[in-house]
C-alpha cells in the first residue's frame, strides 16, 4: 500500500501527501539525507529502494533539477514490479508538464496523478477461514452486496476491488474448504492484511490456529485480525475467551447483519494502520460521522430544518461516497419526513 508521497526540490518539500499512519517529517528528513547522497552524485544511480522498520522507501531523482521523489509503501509492495513504473510514471509528468522547475505552484493536477498511484498501488486484504464461518457474507458486507441467507460455498475464489470513500482495496476471498488447502499460501502472498474468519464456535477458534501459523510463514509482514463472526449463536465464545485461546485480537462480529457494515470499516481502517479522523482516503467516513452528530443535536433543540438539511448532506454520502445506498435512502427518508412535519406545523400556524 502507498503510504506516503514526498516530491523534494532542492531539499524543500513542494509536494506531500499521507495516505495512511507511516513515517513522522523528522524520521523521513534523517533519511532523506542519505537517499540525496545516493541518488545526486555524479556516478549514483538515479533510482532505489530500502527497507526501514516495517516500511519500504522507494525514491528516484531527476538530478539535473535536484529534483527527488520519494515514495514510502508497506513492505508486501515489490520495487521492480511495480513501484518503479510508477515513480517513472511521476517524474514523466513532472517533465512534461512544468517547464519551470523552479517555480512548482500548481499541484493540482499532481495531486490528482498520485491519487491514481495509489490505487494501482492499492493494498490487498485476504479474507480466509474454514468454510461456513461467513467469509462470503462478511465480503458481501465490506461491499454491501446481497447479504445471502444461505451458506454458498466459494468456489476456488473471488477478488472483487472496493471502494469505501477515497480508499481502493483488493478483497481477496478463499475457498474454506479443505480440499483447497494447497492453494491458501498462494492467495495470501503479498497480502497487506489477513482477516482471520472464525464461527465463534470453540472447535472451530481451536482450528484457526492453523491460519495464525500460515499468515506468520507466509506474510509475516501483514496486518492480521480475527473476526469472531456468529456472535448471535448459542455457543459463540466471547471476545476475551477467543483471544485467550489464540493469543491475538479478535473482533465480534454478526456479519448478516447490514449495519455492522460501519464496524467492518472502522476494522479495515484500523487492520490498514489508517487514522479515519485524519487520513485524506476516510474523510467522507469521518464526515458523515461528525454530520450525524451534528443532526442530532439539531433534533435535541427541535431544530428541524437543519436536521432535515443535514440528513440530505448524510445521505448524499452514504450513496456517492461510501456505497451505503440503504443508509443513504434511510436518511432520505428521515430528512423527508422531518421536511413534512415542518410543513404540517407550518399548516396549523
Amino acid at each position: 500500500m502507498l503510504r506516503q508521497v514526498l516530491i523534494y526540490q532542492k531539499d524543500y518539500i513542494f509536494f506531500q501527501r499521507t495516505f495512511g499512519r507511516a513515517l513522522d517529517l523528522l524520521k523521513i528528513e534523517s533519511l532523506y539525507d542519505n537517499i540525496k547522497k545516493d541518488t545526486l552524485s555524479a556516478y549514483s544511480n538515479e533510482f532505489g529502494s530500502f527497507d526501514y522498520v516495517k516500511f519500504r522507501l522507494s525514491y528516484l531523482a531527476i538530478k539535473d533539477k535536484e529534483i527527488i521523489i520519494l515514495f514510502v509503501t508497506g513492505l508486501m509492495d515489490d520495487f521492480f514490479s511495480n513501484i518503479r513504473f510508477e515513480l517513472f510514471a511521476l517524474k514523466d509528468h513532472l517533465i512534461n508538464n512544468y517547464d519551470d522547475f523552479d517555480d512548482l505552484q500548481d499541484t493540482e493536477n499532481l495531486g490528482k496523478l498520485v491519487d491514481e498511484i495509489h490505487r494501482k498501488l492499492k493494498p490487498k486484504i485476504a479474507l480466509i477461514g474454514f468454510s461456513g464461518v461467513g467469509k462470503s457474507t462478511i465480503k458481501n458486507l465490506i461491499k454491501m452486496d446481497k447479504i445471502p441467507l444461505n451458506h454458498i460455498p466459494t468456489i476456488n475464489g473471488d477478488i472483487a476491488t472496493i471502494k469505501i470513500g477515497n480508499l481502493y482495496f483488493s478483497l481477496w476471498d478463499f475457498a474454506g474448504q479443505e480440499q483447497y488447502s494447497y492453494l491458501w499460501k498462494t492467495f495470501i502472498k503479498g497480502s497487506d492484511a489477513v482477516l482471520i474468519i472464525t464461527n465463534s464456535s470453540p472447535n472451530n477458534v481451536e482450528k484457526s490456529k492453523y491460519f495464525l501459523k500460515l499468515v506468520k510463514k507466509e506474510v509475516p509482514y501483514a496486518h492480521v485480525a480475527i473476526i469472531g463472526n456468529k456472535q448471535d449463536l448459542p455457543d459463540a465464545l466471547k471476545r476475551n475467551e477467543m483471544e485467550e485461546m489464540l493469543g491475538a485480537r479478535v473482533y465480534e462480529m454478526i456479519a448478516n447483519v447490514a449495519k455492522n457494515r460501519e464496524k467492518m470499516v472502522h476494522i479495515i481502517a484500523e487492520i490498514l494502520d489508517m487514522d479515519i479522523e485524519t487520513s485524506s482516503l476516510l474523510e467522507p467516513i469521518q464526515e458523515k460521522e461528525i454530520l450525524i452528530n451534528q443532526a442530532a443535536s439539531a433534533l435535541k433543540s427541535k431544530n428541524y430544518e437543519k436536521a432535515s438539511t443535514l440528513y440530505k448532506k448524510i445521505a448524499k454520502i452514504c450513496l456517492e461516497d461510501l456505497n451505503e445506498h440503504g443508509k443513504g435512502n434511510e436518511y432520505l427518508e428521515k430528512s423527508l419526513k422531518l421536511t413534512n412535519f415542518i410543513n404540517s406545523l407550518k399548516s396549523w400556524n
